[in-house]
């Protein structure tokens, strides 16, 4: 019956909380150095269960308890690959965390940056356990002095097994106690080395704010200069229409001005034809008059020419007159007229 006691007094329950605000798409996992938290397997660890205010919760279900109570735990980041389902781990900063398990249920609330108060409750218990066993310790001295005379050799030498029992597990208590307390000074380093990393980064949020000042002053420098040459830029297209409108206007007196040209050559031309067929005129009237003087210097007989079709004609022509390339006129037997500048060789 007591082993069964001893056996149900070392199930325990943990039940653990922390704040952490972790990217979308990542885990927390719960890894410890009992098998409940998978001795140090990130893989076999606890998946922690996201709520309200970024606080992952688990429950940690413990078949038996290290003799001394004491697991040492952290937090771990779990990144999963969409594509090839591979996990990254990324270990919680800073010492092991350290926890008593107390039977049958132990809670334990925690945040990213470990802090000491938790620390220094875990080392008030440890100190009010060790002063119940310097008690014991004392009560089973005073107890073995008072039965001393009576008891047997056996029974002292029992008596004082136990109180070397005691104070072993007085000795490993105080061990546990500088271990803790080397834990306390582990994580007062790590949060001062978080606040100097804390007053870094708000000093390089400063220095960006200033450089993004300096950057707006830039832009509105530059908005500035796109402006004047949009000024300048709408200048030159009023000039620009400007001299295209002057251009039409040349375009306009250059095209009126061709038209006249085209009148003038009209009329020119008109003149010229005037001018060639005065001088025809002129030449047809020397060329009457030097016919006539012709036919009065010379008569030459009539040759009868005979044409294509028709009746014959009685042709009275000078060959001199044929030869000088003049138009003449012939008259035939019905008293008709008609005139004939060829080639002389073609009369027959």
């Amino acid at each position: 019956n007591n082993d069964g006691k001893s056996k149900a007094d070392s199930h325990c329950t943990l039940l653990v909380s922390v704040t952490k605000h972790v990217p979308f798409g990542m885990q927390l996992r719960l890894v410890g150095s009992v098998p409940a938290c998978g001795n140090w397997d990130p893989e076999r660890g606890v998946e922690m269960e996201w709520t309200d205010g970024d606080v992952w919760t688990c429950d940690v279900c413990m078949i038996s308890t290290p003799s001394d109570g004491h697991i040492e735990y952290k937090y771990v980041l779990v990144n999963v690959d969409d594509a090839t389902g591979e996990e990254t781990y990324t270990w919680q900063e800073g010492a092991n965390r350290l926890l008593h398990a107390e039977p049958p249920s132990c809670e334990v609330q925690d945040t990213w940056v470990h802090e000491r108060g938790a620390c220094v409750a875990m080392l008030e218990r440890v100190a009010e356990a060790e002063s119940a066993d310097e008690e014991e310790v004392t009560t089973a001295r005073t107890a073995a002095q008072a039965s001393a005379a009576a008891a047997t050799t056996t029974s002292q030498q029992h008596m004082q097994q136990m109180i070397t029992s005691g104070a072993s597990e007085i000795t490993k208590m105080r061990n546990s106690l500088q271990a803790l307390e080397q834990a306390i000074e582990r994580e007062e380093k790590q949060y001062l080395e978080h606040w100097h990393r804390l007053h870094a980064y708000q000093e390089q949020q400063e220095q960006f704010s200033v450089s993004e000042e300096q950057a707006d002053e830039a832009l509105l420098q530059q908005a500035a200069a796109i402006s004047a040459l949009e000024a300048e830029r709408e200048l030159f297209l009023d000039r620009l229409a400007a001299q295209e409108r002057e251009l039409k206007a040349k375009d306009s007196a250059l095209s009126e001005l061709q038209a006249e040209l085209r009148v003038a050559a009209r009329a020119r031309a008109a003149l010229a034809q005037q001018l060639v067929q005065k001088r025809c005129d002129a030449r047809a009237a020397s060329a009457t008059a030097y016919t006539s003087s012709a036919s009065t210097a010379a008569a030459q007989p009539s040759t009868t020419l005979q044409p294509l079709s028709g009746k014959p004609r009685n042709v009275c022509y000078n060959t001199a007159l044929l030869t000088s390339g003049l138009t003449l006129r012939f008259k035939d037997n019905d008293s008709r007229s008609s005139d004939y500048s060829g080639d002389p060789t073609e009369l027959s």
